[in-house]
């Protein structure tokens, strides 16, 4: 994920860089520009931009990883506290950060599906990731 500016939309009003919480925005020649090594794509300026010139241009991502399917519901995922409050507001987080969380808080309530794609097997416990994953039997 990126944060970009469309020049030709930006006025150069300042209200980006004034709410950017790392000071990654400042204006040049009275457009707006991202430092992106100081930037941490919070999306905060795409929220308070009045021209609506930046925006979020997604990435596609090559996992280096196993990817395990996972179903929750929106009460599952109430508690994410390790969120900063600027990132709870606009619901933008870093993807490493989110696949993290997110085992993290679904392993507490059960809710991490194998392989099998939600076809009974389901797994539980934060305690056995990492170790192997136990499965849960029926009727527990």
């Amino acid at each position: 994920m990126a944060i970009k500016i469309d020049e030709e939309k930006c006025t150069g009003c300042g209200h980006c860089m004034e709410n950017c919480p790392n000071r990654a925005i400042f204006l040049v020649d009275n457009k707006a520009v991202i430092n992106e090594d100081n930037c941490d794509d919070c999306g905060i300026c795409v929220s308070v931009c009045p021209q609506q010139a930046i925006h979020i241009e997604e990435q596609k991502i090559k996992s280096e990883y196993p990817v395990m399917p996972v179903r929750t519901t929106k009460k599952d995922l109430t508690r994410v506290s390790s969120l900063k409050p600027e990132r709870r507001k606009t619901g933008l987080i870093d993807f490493f950060n989110a696949v993290g969380d997110a085992v993290e808080v679904l392993g507490k309530v059960g809710k991490i599906i194998g392989r099998s794609g939600g076809q009974g097997r389901s797994f539980s416990g934060k305690r056995n990731f990492g170790r192997g994953v136990q499965r849960r039997r029926r009727g527990r």
